[in-house]
């Protein structure tokens, strides 16, 4: 056999082999559990409560905020929280990825359909205030 067609056969062998290769690993990577179904999870003790707060807003008896860290009006509405003294938690969606943003996004969606920022989950979590609008933050809580 030529030289030349035997050279040809092996290049083709050993793509044909990392072609396996490949479509296997991946479908391994594929079963891999996400953290969040398996239970573990890498986010810190503190950003798992925050989550934990984001998925059940207002259930504790304070608001919640979703924001995100370069959000302008978010920082108003921070800012017009505390200095009337309001307890509330904010919880960055920037901050968080995969499941669990996508898991804070469609409970953010559920009080704001339109997804937008900042989104205040009121004491009891029924209602919702979105954006920075002072005369509706002094009616809802009464200041």
């Amino acid at each position: 056999m030529n030289p030349f067609a035997v050279a040809i056969v092996l290049v083709l062998l050993v793509i044909a082999g990392m072609t396996l290769f490949r479509k296997s690993h991946t479908r391994q990577e594929e079963k891999k559990p996400s953290a969040i179904s398996s239970g573990a999870s890498a986010l810190s003790p503190e950003d798992a409560k925050l989550y934990e707060d984001g998925l059940h807003p207002g259930e504790d008896g304070q608001a919640l905020m979703y924001t995100l860290s370069v959000c302008r009006h978010c920082v108003s509405l921070k800012n017009w929280l505390i200095q009337h003294d309001i307890p509330f938690h904010e919880i960055y969606v920037d901050r968080y990825q995969g499941a669990e943003r996508k898991a804070l996004v469609e409970k953010l969606r559920s009080y704001n359909p339109r997804g937008s920022f900042p989104t205040l989950v009121l004491p009891g979590g029924e209602k919702a205030l979105v954006g920075f609008r002072e005369a509706e933050l002094k009616k809802a809580f009464e200041v």
